[in-house]
């Protein structure tokens, strides 16, 4: 018999052994899921589940990036902002009817938002590493110089203004 063998012994766990810590976010998952079952009884149905996966799915690709910068050891706070830049810079360039072929106006929309995410994130790296900016602050300043340019930017409105669903609007043209 090896010694890993001989000193293992088998140990008997327990329920009070349990680290809380690590299985309240599932029983949290789990109260929730029963809950939205007992309010509406389509809430488990593949229509509605399809639904949470569709629109989460965004959220869910910003969390990965977030990931990669947090275990890196960094802390960027404009993925927000940016997500918005990006969006609205996005929406405008659709809007304005540039390429008059909407599956061409489309994959150039996604190019762009591609190309200016990008350019974003490089700049705030070069912050970062360049300057010495800690990413905190070097994103903060990001965040700043680029939310509360939106309003007048998607509405044409003085900075102040309310900004509303229906202020904002994509148009792809149709075939007739």
């Amino acid at each position: 018999m090896t010694d890993l063998a001989a000193n293992s012994t088998k140990t008997q766990r327990s329920w009070r052994d349990l680290d809380l810590r690590a299985v309240a976010p599932f029983v949290a998952l789990l109260l929730l899921l029963i809950l939205g079952t007992f309010a509406n009884p389509n809430f488990l149905g593949v229509d509605n589940l399809l639904n949470v996966l569709t629109r989460s799915a965004f959220i869910a690709i910003i969390a990965i990036g977030a990931t990669f910068v947090i275990s890196a050891g960094g802390l960027d706070l404009s993925v927000g902002s940016m997500v918005a830049f990006v969006a609205s810079l996005m929406i405008m360039f659709m809007n304005s009817g540039a390429i008059a072929d909407p599956a061409l106006m489309l994959v150039a929309a996604m190019v762009l938002a591609v190309v200016i995410g990008a350019a974003c994130g490089w700049a705030n790296g070069i912050i970062t590493t360049v300057f010495q900016i800690e990413p905190f602050i070097a994103s903060s300043m990001v965040s700043i110089t680029t939310g509360p340019e939106l309003v007048p930017l998607l509405t044409r409105e003085p900075r102040g203004c309310r900004l509303s669903s229906e202020d904002i609007s994509v148009s792809l043209p149709t075939e007739s």
